[in-house]
């Protein structure tokens, strides 16, 4: 995941605020705690300060329960959709970066 983020934000003009949002369903199924993914993935986001936010958004048939991990202003949450749908989001908020989320902002994205 770390490399999808270096490689998407080199796509992304230097002199304008942009958020990346990548679809991989996979992150969440090799990880056994998602806090050492939100470990890992933070820093790489952190080097990337015309990046404010990068949304990980995954979603699969499961019948998984509703979860939430917190850390910092990163935030994973696992919902489902219905019986058998079930979507995961991981969201980085990055504090090196000038521009900052809106208050608005961060609760529509919760």
């Amino acid at each position: 995941m770390k490399l999808a983020v270096a490689k998407e934000q080199s796509q992304l003009p230097k002199d304008v605020a942009s958020a990346i949002l990548i679809q991989d369903t996979d992150i969440f199924f090799r990880s056994r705690d998602i806090r050492e993914v939100i470990n890992e993935v933070e820093e790489e986001v952190y080097k990337y300060p015309h990046v404010p936010l990068v949304v990980i958004h995954g979603s699969h048939i499961s019948g998984a329960g509703p979860e939430v991990a917190q850390k910092g202003e990163h935030r994973y949450t696992r919902r489902s959709v219905d019986e058998m749908y079930t979507e995961d989001n991981l969201l980085f908020v990055n504090r090196y970066s000038p521009t900052k989320l809106s208050a608005n902002l961060h609760r529509r994205l919760r």
